[in-house]
């Protein structure tokens, strides 16, 4: 849903995408990070701290694919608010080798 470029919807996606930032499942959080980015790009500024709330949740995961796509989500929503990645910096040293590569970058 996160591909469909409609302001109408947006909101709609933030709170789907925020649900499955919680989901159990791995995969379903990894692709929570990756939707976060394509709503950014619509330009929600009213949703900008939403948004970022749920990168930081994502990059507080334990789980490598996760943290790789929130890193990727970070660079295009946040990358000036350093203050997501202080908490965690030896973490991310820690899990970096088991990140796969585009997380990476």
């Amino acid at each position: 849903m996160a591909g469909i470029r409609l302001h109408v919807i947006a909101p709609l996606v933030l709170v789907a995408v925020n649900r499955c930032a919680r989901d159990p499942t791995v995969y379903v959080r990894k692709c929570a990070a990756n939707a976060l980015p394509k709503l950014h790009d619509l330009r929600l500024d009213e949703q900008k701290s939403t948004i970022e709330e749920i990168v930081r949740l994502l990059l507080n995961d334990h789980s490598p694919a996760v943290v790789g796509a929130a890193a990727a989500a970070f660079v295009s929503v946040c990358p000036f608010n350093l203050s997501l990645i202080r908490r965690n910096y030896r973490m991310f040293c820690e899990i970096l080798p088991d990140v796969e590569e585009w997380g990476q970058s």
